[in-house]
């Protein structure tokens, strides 16, 4: 009797596999019998429009200024260190002549939903908003003050001279109340209410700048690059994209910073005169209590500008010829103590250069270091 169900069982699983395998086709060997399908056609009618990603990718530049060494070989650039200088770590007001602007350590894809925020929360209707420009436009305003007139303000926001900065610049316009004016002007109306605007900006910007939020639309605030490191055949410049007034402020600033000592300044004449002294070379503790100190820069120029520029060297002809006080001699000895800056209108930029006291070229290492030290302290 056990042996009798024993064998039924055996019987019902092996019919059952069998069944199964039926059950489930073998797919194996399909592809072989595949035919070739016709191509998909879009109905009369309809134009086909490339698929494009939703997301911008921006074209990754190689800057050869950073990778690429005097003897063109590749070297792996240092990370730039921050400014130990404290007025780089907080949302300020900047002044050049009239001209007054907010300065946030903020790129301008944080700084744009600032502001929008700010407009919002203070009820300032936004007429115009262009992301791709940086320029917001808000309605008419009253003043409770000044009850016949009317006021608008065009805010600019662009990318700031020093590296992940921004800038916000406004324009203020008044008119009577019952006129229709379309054209903006060129300077503010009123200087006291564009002062007052600056200063609600930055308050505003400063509260909410740790915030870290940033606005796909705003990565495409501010422009091109107002500072741009490269190389003119063997030489590195800087280009800034500036006006002459402001260039020279920011030139004048920075060469007073980080082991710079600016001697002379010749805005008129576009020429800077000045030393450096590496602050990694500073004397250590034991060399300042026994008064051996690096006293290698002294308080005033060795050579007067005037007297450097009737002894260049004949190379230095290209850059400096166009000054009337500029004489070329044959150099003897070595050349004085510091360097000279020269800025040349290129274009729609400022072109700096950095040579010695006879105008010659600087090795490429050294001119190097100086344009990046340059370039860290400029605002």
């Amino acid at each position: 009797m056990n042996k009798q169900i024993v064998r039924s069982t055996l019987l019902f699983v092996a019919m059952s596999g069998m069944v199964g395998c039926g059950m489930f086709a073998d797919r194996s060997t399909q592809y072989k019998e595949a035919g070739v399908m016709e191509t998909m056609k879009i109905p009369e009618g309809i134009e086909a429009a490339p698929l494009e990603s939703a997301f911008h990718v921006p074209q990754i530049e190689v800057n050869e200024f950073d990778y690429i060494d005097e003897d063109e070989k590749l070297v792996i650039p240092r990370p730039a260190p921050m400014s130990q200088d404290s007025e780089f770590a907080r949302v300020k007001i900047q002044k050049v002549g009239e001209r007054r602007w907010v300065l946030a350590e903020a790129p301008t894809s944080q700084v744009w939903p600032l502001v929008q925020s700010f407009l919002a929360r203070n009820g300032i209707i936004v007429a115009k908003a262009r992301p791709s420009d940086g320029e917001i436009e808000t309605g008419w305003l009253n003043f409770k003050v000044d009850a016949d007139t009317k006021s608008r303000y065009r805010i600019r926001i662009e990318k700031g001279v020093r590296e992940e900065s921004s800038e916000i610049h406004v324009l203020h316009q008044q008119s009577a109340m019952s006129s229709d004016v379309a054209v903006w002007p060129v300077k503010s109306s009123e200087a006291e209410r564009e002062a007052w605007m600056l200063d609600e900006l930055a308050v505003s910007v400063a509260q909410g700048i740790s915030n870290r939020a940033a606005s796909l639309l705003g990565q495409s605030v501010g422009g091109d690059e107002k500072i741009v490191l490269r190389r003119e055949g063997d030489e590195p410049v800087l280009d800034i994209r500036l006006d002459k007034e402001r260039t020279h402020a920011t030139l004048a600033h920075a060469l007073t910073k980080e082991g710079l000592f600016l001697w002379k300044d010749d805005t008129e004449r576009g020429l800077c005169y000045f030393a450096y002294d590496d602050p990694s070379d500073e004397p250590g503790w034991w060399d300042k209590i026994t008064f051996n100190g690096n006293d290698d820069v002294p308080a005033v120029p060795p050579v007067a500008l005037d007297a450097l520029l009737s002894t260049l060297a004949p190379s230095a002809e290209t850059l400096f010829g166009d000054l009337t006080q500029a004489m070329f001699v044959e150099p003897t000895g070595k050349p004085s103590l510091g360097y000279l800056l020269r800025v040349k209108q290129n274009g729609t930029a400022m072109t700096v250069y950095i040579r010695n006291t006879r105008g010659e070229k600087l090795p490429f290492r050294e001119a190097k270091r100086l344009m990046i030290v340059l370039r860290r302290n400029l605002i």
